[in-house]
């Protein structure tokens, strides 16, 4: 077999992946509901196999299935379309406020400055112009995203329906003796989409109440909201936590009259990111989706790329399943490694060893003072 150098090799890589790159933004409108569909039909396999074993047919225990996920899916957006109704409701009153806490802003820039209000305004509109292209562009690549919402339901009845045929299909194109490789790549696939959602549901429930309740008790007005909103955008990891905070940030300066109020609502999604980051999150969810923190990143890079804000939330298990394959194929099992997360050991940041730690400082420091009491005795 003919042996290429490696730099024709690293150039025909480039040049696939820049294929790839293509592809994927091309035919957005027929992965990205395909790829729902198929996340949501291994998260219901389970179901459908228990409504089958009562003796019913499959189609209709598709047909059953599908009418679960529409009932939590609009559980859901009536929950949150509760509360945005409830915040429209109060716009007129929130810009009665924002109004006037901008008078005062304007008026403390204008005595440290010497600047104008209306030579604010003016930069202002510049620099907000400046962005208007990037952000219509992003909110109508978004909105043609989410046009293909109505596909995911029928993607998902034929993905329930055909599976055992797309089981036999991966049989037929894999030889005989990678059989039991077959079976554990889609074992472990199943395992981890269905822990995926299922526990993205959980943590997201059990955000809303900590921050909704942490914003009750600070006093910041749409307290439910916001603590639902923080919520269901944490389904974005790093960037979902962040807009809320920075949202609820906004309205706490701007609607209540304390000093400290944003710093304590900033100090509450810190502790809230820290809680799920590396307590709610890995017991939940568990390490199925196990990739470290810069395939994390790049993930969420390449899927805002790609696909806007519906890539960064699909990248992430995409990668993950991803990671399954290069895992149990042995000449690509490097690459499975280089995207792992890093085993606990000396270089690793755990909860457990931060705290072993600072009882050893502690107790190294009495041993000191004990040192210097007996000389002194």
């Amino acid at each position: 077999m003919k042996k290429y150098p490696i730099y024709i090799k690293i150039t025909f890589l480039l040049l696939l992946a820049m294929l790839l790159f293509r592809s994927l933004v091309d035919a957005e409108f027929i992965l990205v509901p395909l790829v729902f569909g198929s996340l949501f039909a291994i998260l219901l396999t389970p179901i459908g196999d228990r409504i089958e074993k009562w003796g019913i047919h499959r189609s209709l225990s598709s047909f059953l299935c599908i009418i679960i996920m529409a009932i939590i899916v609009a559980g859901l957006g009536f929950l949150l379309a509760r509360q945005v109704v409830s915040f429209i409701n109060e716009w007129p009153n929130l810009a009665d406020h924002m109004n006037r806490r901008l008078i005062e802003i304007q008026c403390y820039i204008e005595r440290q400055t010497k600047l104008s209000p209306t030579s604010q305004i003016s930069w202002l509109k510049d620099k907000l112009s400046t962005s208007g292209s990037l952000f219509s562009g992003t909110l109508s690549a978004t909105a043609s995203t989410f046009a293909t919402i109505a596909l995911i339901p029928l993607y998902t009845f034929f993905m329930l329906f055909y599976r055992d045929r797309i089981f036999v299909f991966f049989e037929k194109i894999t030889p005989k003796e990678q059989h039991e490789t077959v079976y554990q790549i889609i074992e472990r696939i199943k395992a981890l989409v269905q822990s995926y959602l299922s526990g993205i549901l959980i943590v997201m429930f059990i955000i809303s109440v900590i921050v909704s309740t942490g914003l009750k008790i600070i006093g910041v007005p749409y307290a439910i909201f916001l603590g639902v909103l923080a919520g269901i955008i944490n389904v974005i990891p790093y960037i979902g936590i962040l807009s809320a905070a920075s949202l609820s940030i906004l309205i706490s300066t701007v609607m209540m009259d304390s000093e400290t109020a944003p710093l304590f609502v900033g100090l509450l999604f810190l502790v809230t990111h820290l809680l799920e980051a590396n307590i709610i999150t890995p017991n939940i969810v568990g390490s199925k989706v196990s990739i470290n923190t810069l395939a994390s990143l790049l993930a969420l890079i390449v899927g805002a790329e790609v696909w806007g804000v519906v890539g960064m939330i699909l990248f992430i298990p995409m990668v993950g399943i991803a990671k399954v394959v290069l895992d149990n194929v042995d000449h690509l099992a490097p690459y499975g490694y280089l995207l792992a997360k890093m085993e606990a050991g000396k270089h690793s940041v755990t909860w457990r060893g931060t705290f072993r730690r600072m009882k050893g400082m502690f107790s190294v420091t009495s041993k000191k003072h004990d040192a210097k009491g007996s000389k002194t005795l």
